[in-house]
C-alpha cells in the first residue's frame, strides 16, 4: 500500500515551557526542513509543486476547531490529500493541548480527536494520514474501530511510549523526506530503521513506533469475530451474555436457539455492512479498488488466523 498525499499539516500545541525550561521548536525545524526540501524537488521537477505545506500553532480548543475546519474545507474544495502532523503532549487518555493564553495545558480525550480526524477524513474520501509526536499516540488505536465512527484515517504513525524530542527530531524527518522519494512505505520503514540504528549508535533510546493501517486493523479485528462466532458453545456463551446484558433473569433453551439461528443468518452480510460503512465505500464506492479486503464473509473465515500479520500485515514496528 502506497500513502498518497498532496499537502502536510503540521498542527502544534505546546505550552512555552516545561518547569520553567524553553521548549525545542519541533514544529518549526520540521516544517523548515519539509519546505526546504520542497523547493529542492520542484527545481529539479515542476509535478512537485502540487506538493505543500501549512503549519498551525494551536493554542486554545477554538484555534484548534478553527484549523480543522480550515483543513476540512480545503479538502473539499481543492480535492487536497492531507497528511495531518500532531505535536504536542500526550497520555494514554488523550492529547494535552496549550490553553489559549499559551502556556496552562488541558486534555482532549481521543475519542474527540478522532471525531475531529474522522470529519477531514470523510471530507478528503478516506485519505488522511496521521503522524503523531505525541507521548503515548497510539493508544488512539484504542477507540479506533468504535461503532460510531467512521474511520478516522488510512494510517497511523505514532508511538505507545514517551517520547524524546532529540528521537523525534531525526526519526520524523526521515519519515517525511523519505515519503517525498518513495510513496511506497515498506521502503519508508527501512529508512526509519535506518536512523533509528543512528540514533541508538548515537546512546540515545528510541521508543517503540508503529505504522498502522486501519484496513488491515479492521480485517483482522473481523477475523477474530469470526472467530469467536465459529462453535456453537460460543455462540451459546455469546448469547447468554446477550440476554443478561438486556435484562433476563431466565434464559431459555428456545431463547438461545433462535439467536443462534439470526447470528448465522446475519453475520454474513454483516461483515461486509460494517466494511462498507466504516470505509464509506457507502458513499464513495470508487474507493473500494484501494484497499485489500476479503471481498466476502466466505473469504474472511478462510484467512489462517496464525498467519494473519504475514498474509495481509503490513504492521511494520520501527523499534521494540
Amino acid at each position: 500500500m502506497k500513502i498518497v498525499f498532496n499537502k502536510i499539516f503540521i498542527v502544534e500545541s505546546i505550552a512555552d515551557t516545561i518547569d520553567n525550561e524553553p521548549l525545542k521548536p519541533i514544529g518549526n525545524n520540521l516544517y523548515r526542513a519539509i519546505d526546504d526540501k520542497l523547493i529542492e524537488m520542484c527545481q529539479v521537477d515542476s509535478t512537485f509543486k502540487s506538493l505543500s505545506c501549512k503549519k498551525y500553532c494551536i493554542a486554545g480548543k477554538e484555534s484548534w476547531i478553527n484549523a480543522f475546519h480550515e483543513i476540512a474545507d480545503e479538502c473539499q474544495k481543492n480535492d487536497c490529500k492531507p497528511i495531518i502532523h500532531l505535536i504536542c503532549h500526550g497520555t494514554e487518555k488523550g492529547i494535552i493541548l496549550a490553553d489559549a493564553d499559551g502556556h496552562s495545558e488541558f486534555c482532549m480525550e481521543w475519542e474527540k480527536v478522532l471525531n475531529y480526524f474522522e470529519i477531514i477524513n470523510i471530507m478528503c474520501h478516506n485519505y488522511l494520514h496521521v503522524t503523531m509526536c505525541v507521548c503515548k499516540g497510539f493508544w488512539s488505536m484504542t477507540h479506533l474501530l468504535d461503532e460510531h465512527y467512521r474511520i478516522p484515517f488510512c494510517t497511523l504513525l505514532s508511538s505507545p511510549d514517551s517520547v524524546d524530542s532529540e528521537e523525534v527530531g531525526i526519526l520524523l524527518p526521515t519519515f517525511y523526506m523519505s515519503l517525498f522519494k518513495d510513496s511506497d512505505i515498506n521502503a519508508v520503514m527501512r529508512q526509519l530503521n535506518r536512523a533509528a540504528d543512528y540514533i541508538i549508535e548515537g546512546g540515545a533510546q528510541v521508543s517503540r513506533w508503529f505504522l498502522k493501517f486501519s484496513s488491515y486493523e479492521f480485517t483482522k479485528a473481523a477475523r477474530a469475530d469470526y472467530e469467536k462466532r465459529s462453535t456453537l458453545y460460543r455462540i451459546r456463551k455469546m448469547a447468554k451474555k446477550a440476554f443478561r446484558a438486556l435484562g433476563f433473569k431466565r434464559i431459555s433453551e428456545r431463547m438461545i436457539k433462535d439467536y443462534i439461528g439470526q447470528n448465522f443468518k446475519k453475520v454474513p452480510n454483516l461483515y461486509e455492512e460494517i466494511r462498507d460503512y466504516k470505509f464509506m465505500f457507502d458513499i464513495f464506492p470508487e474507493e473500494r479498488e484501494r484497499f485489500e479486503f476479503p471481498q466476502t464473509f466466505n473469504d474472511l473465515r478462510k484467512l489462517p488466523l496464525g498467519e494473519f500479520d504475514e498474509e495481509y500485515g503490513h504492521l511494520q514496528v520501527i523499534r521494540r
